[in-house]
């Protein structure tokens, strides 16, 4: 129960949903906080996805 507990206080820690791709990168690359780059790199990654299916969409559209 109380890991429980813990668990639920360490995800409200952080609210990186808001968080831009450049933010999250560049924090990455520059903090020393774990518990912060655990939290970050899922995030990060599905962010990153997401830049990259956009950027192949929108790089096969033809600009006018």
């Amino acid at each position: 129960m109380v890991r429980s507990v813990q668990a639920a206080q360490e995800k409200q820690k952080y609210d990186l949903s808001k968080w831009k791709y450049s933010e999250l990168r560049d924090t990455i690359n520059t903090s020393c906080d774990i518990e912060l780059l655990e939290v970050s790199r899922p995030m990060y990654n599905l962010k990153n996805w997401e830049v990259s299916v956009l950027d192949t969409l929108l790089g096969n559209l033809p600009l006018v």
